[in-house]
């Protein structure tokens, strides 16, 4: 009786030692290059009826890890005071990852590719602004633009948050260029592990080709976050978080129309 107890526990001993280096096993997703480089293409079109400004815009993104996203949103700004605007957008997604996109299909861990994955997203925009007169040329103009987002594919909820200051440079009272500097850090609400899953800071300028045309280029470095995903938790009680730094190299064209 005694070596059938003994034979019982060295039995569950050597499982638990095998099931928790199974968990322990469990790979983390790859840390990425402490640096890359994407590349960006965004077009723009607004059409305004009085105090409603419609917008149109597709950005499509080359990013490091063979990621490539495309977005188109389409939506309308209503001009509240002289100095607020507000909106509302539907947007469609392809190429975004997502936490509980590192997956095991087949024993393999790999990132799912997503390129092909639409995902609709709803957001509202709030933006007031501010003249700078105090500085130096007077045509400086501060904001900050606050977008809600919602995911319907996974129900993920989010918030944005995107102060610039932008100085528009006249040649003869018309507008021939503006510079602006921008830092947006995007807030996850009921998901991630880390207070800001996304950050950007950009520096750009845009050429008045046409009272209807513009057209420019931007510099941002971005940083993104993702942590343990739930497939990864089901077989392991440790936890990751990775983090993506990269320079995105854009160009920008706008029509009024």
């Amino acid at each position: 009786m005694i070596d059938f107890v003994r034979a019982c526990c060295v039995l569950a001993l050597a499982s638990l030692v095998f099931f928790s280096s199974l968990c322990w096993a469990v790979p983390v997703p790859p840390t990425p290059a402490s640096s890359g480089s994407g590349s960006e293409i965004e077009l723009r079109a607004f059409a305004k009826a009085e105090k409603t400004s419609w917008m149109l815009e597709g950005v499509q993104r080359s990013d490091t890890d063979a990621r490539d996203t495309k977005t188109l949103s389409f939506g309308a700004y209503y001009r509240l005071l002289d100095a607020m605007k507000v909106g509302v957008f539907y947007r469609r997604a392809y190429g975004l990852r997502h936490d509980n996109d590192w997956i095991n299909p087949g024993g393999a861990w790999s990132w799912q590719v997503t390129k092909s994955r639409g995902e609709n997203i709803l957001f509202a925009d709030a933006t007031p602004k501010i003249q700078f007169k105090f500085l130096p040329g007077t045509n400086w103009v501060g904001e900050v633009k606050t977008r809600y987002f919602y995911n319907f594919f996974n129900k993920e909820r989010s918030v944005s948050i995107r102060p610039g200051l932008t100085y528009f440079w006249l040649r003869g009272d018309e507008p021939f260029m503006n510079f602006f500097v921008q830092y947006e850090t995007d807030i996850p609400l009921n998901f991630s592990q880390t207070s800001q899953n996304e950050k950007w800071l950009y520096f750009g300028a845009l050429y008045q080709v046409a009272d209807f045309f513009q057209i420019g280029g931007v510099i941002a470095r971005h940083t993104e976050t993702w942590t343990t995903s739930s497939t990864f938790s089901s077989l392991s009680s440790n936890q990751y978080s990775v983090t993506d730094r990269s320079v995105v190299y854009s160009l920008s064209a706008i029509f009024q129309l």
